[in-house]
This record gives structure tokens, C-alpha cells and sequence, in this order.
């Protein structure tokens, strides 16, 4: 129990038991039938940081719907050696009485700076029609790519994660180009590396107080609505497909393989660099985002998401040696 961290504002000790007393999201609700034939609800709550199952005995009424803020009045126990909950009362929160924003994950860094220096490299772009598109297109979606996520949990998964992303990204890119500047366009990988994933501000929701995806998102995803964006932007701008196609092919071969999403693979060396800038980049926040939430320090590996991957680790501790 001791391992337990929760984000509570009220927890006091009576006796053995942690009371509960504080606002939670609800993430699922449902009603189960126990073995003695009565009913009980079933809740997994969200208090912004971890999820935590809750039970409610011979539960009478309506549950709560998804995304619902419950005052919660509860006692905090285990079951087969994990946390749960037994609620005692829970009511709906008031308006006004708790913030929905307090349960989404938001950037620790300043999203403004970051979002500042992405426009400052943007101006950097040598060729005029591609620097008027990037740059025109961050003007037009500055709020939505400030605060968009980069994804639901699997790296980045936060308000102002796309843009703290998009300038790892750029930066890897960049670093990469210089490594092997030779029959290399460097405007196509800054502009490629800074819109690859702008069609992310149309694929996230958070409004029921967790990230999930929007209708559009399932139905359309990101790497479409990129050249959708990008297009439109484009057109606005007079400017020739033919002055974009590049471009457009960094973004839809961004993912780097077809089974991986990408409707085409890399066929341009600029497409390639901000593929394989993304894939590392992702993947090494993917290994500090597990190794920053791990509970057990005596851990030898971690399992990454959502290829399973393993990772061989050695503790906190012993890593700071």
C-alpha cells in the first residue's frame, strides 16, 4: 500500500483503512449482479493522474455516465493485491464545484516557447512558397496545435504534447539532415518535420475530462487530415500542388510503413530523415515516460507499448550512477 500514490486532497487514516473524500472522473460505470444475486455498481475513477477501481454494494438507481465528476466518499482497500475502492456515498459535483481541466494531463513545459521557437525555425525556410505555407499554417491553428496532445497514452499523451513533439522532432530532423547534407533539400525537412503531424489538432478530444479520439479522428485520422490542412492552406495561399507534393509525401510517409499507417513508404531522403526523426523520437519519450511511472524499483524490465517492446532496467538509482 505504501507504493499507492494518489492525488487526493482530503486522506486521513482511521484505524487500518485510508478514507476517501475528493473528486473523481468517472472513466467507467456499470452494474454487476453479485453472487447473492444483488446489484452493485462497478466505477473506474480518474483523480488526473492514476485510475482506480471502485464498488459500490447493493447499488439501487441510475449510475453515473462517463465523464461525470463524482464526489466520492469511500474506504481505500486491496483486492488480489491491487487497489480498490468501497464507496459509501457519491453525488454529482455542482457546477462550478470542480474544473473538468483538473483531470486532464497538461505539458510541464511552456507551450508558448515552444510554440515560438517552432515559428522561428519556420521563418528559417529558404524557399518562399514553403515558408508562407508552414508558417501560415501554424498562424491559422496556433490555439488547437498549442493544446493538442501528440496521442491518448502512447507518448506525448497530454494537452500541448504535439507541439512539445513537433519541436523534438524538428530538432532530431534537423541534426540528422547535417550528418549527410549532400543532395538534401533542408527546407523540406523543416517544413516536413514541423506539419508532419498537424492533422493531430482534429483527432484528439478531451471534453468528458480524459484524451480520447474525436469522431473525426476514427473516421478520417491524422495523416489525412494533414494534407487536408495543408491543402487548404495551400490553395489559399495560390500555391501549385506541385510546389507541395514533396511535402505532401513527408507527411502521408511519415509513419514509415504501410502496416504502420503510412499509405506510402519514404521515397525521398527528406521523407526519410523526418520518418526515422519521429520513430526514435517517439519511441525514446515512450522509454522516459515508462521509466518515470515505473512503482517497482526492483523492476529488470519494462514493457512498451503498443508493440510490447522490451526494455532492460536497472532502477532508478543505479541509472543515476
Amino acid at each position: 500500500m505504501e507504493k499507492l500514490k494518489l492525488n487526493l486532497a482530503i486522506l486521513r487514516r482511521e484505524g487500518s483503512e485510508k478514507v476517501l473524500n475528493d473528486f473523481y472522473l468517472v472513466k467507467k460505470a456499470e452494474i454487476g449482479t453479485a453472487s447473492n444475486g444483488s446489484k452493485y455498481l462497478n466505477l473506474t475513477l480518474f483523480d488526473g493522474k492514476k485510475t482506480l477501481p471502485a464498488k459500490q454494494w447493493d447499488f439501487t438507481g441510475e449510475p453515473p455516465k462517463i465523464g461525470d465528476i463524482l464526489l466520492i466518499k469511500a474506504t481505500l482497500g486491496e483486492y488480489r493485491g491491487s487497489p480498490q475502492a468501497t464507496i459509501n456515498s457519491w453525488k454529482l459535483a455542482e457546477p462550478g464545484e470542480c474544473s473538468i481541466e483538473k483531470f486532464v494531463p497538461v505539458i510541464q513545459q511552456d507551450v508558448n516557447q515552444i510554440y515560438q521557437r517552432i515559428c522561428k525555425a519556420a521563418e528559417t525556410i529558404m524557399d518562399g512558397s514553403l515558408r508562407a505555407l508552414t508558417v501560415k499554417t501554424l498562424e491559422c491553428n496556433e490555439a488547437s496545435f498549442k493544446a493538442a496532445p501528440a496521442s491518448i497514452s502512447i507518448h506525448h499523451g497530454y494537452l500541448g504534447g504535439l507541439a512539445e513533439h513537433t519541436l523534438n522532432v524538428l530538432n532530431l530532423a534537423v541534426t540528422i539532415a547535417k550528418q549527410s547534407p549532400e543532395n538534401l533539400d533542408m527546407d523540406l525537412v523543416i517544413a516536413g518535420a514541423i506539419l508532419h503531424d498537424i492533422g493531430k489538432i482534429e483527432t484528439y478530444t478531451w471534453e468528458r475530462g480524459f484524451i480520447e479520439r474525436s469522431v473525426q479522428g476514427r473516421l478520417i485520422e491524422h495523416i489525412v487530415f494533414g494534407t487536408l490542412i495543408i491543402q487548404e492552406i495551400a490553395n489559399v495561399l495560390e500555391i501549385s500542388f506541385e510546389e507541395i507534393e514533396k511535402l505532401m509525401h513527408i507527411i502521408v510517409s511519415h509513419h514509415g510503413r504501410q502496416e504502420w499507417g503510412s499509405p506510402v513508404e519514404p521515397a525521398t531522403k527528406e521523407a526519410m530523415i523526418v520518418h526515422r526523426a519521429d520513430e526514435t523520437e517517439a519511441k525514446m519519450t515512450m522509454v522516459d515516460e515508462a521509466i518515470a511511472n515505473i512503482e517497482d524499483a526492483d523492476a529488470k524490465w519494462l514493457y512498451l507499448k503498443p508493440d510490447n517492446i522490451q526494455l532492460l532496467y536497472q532502477g532508478k538509482e543505479k541509472q543515476s550512477n
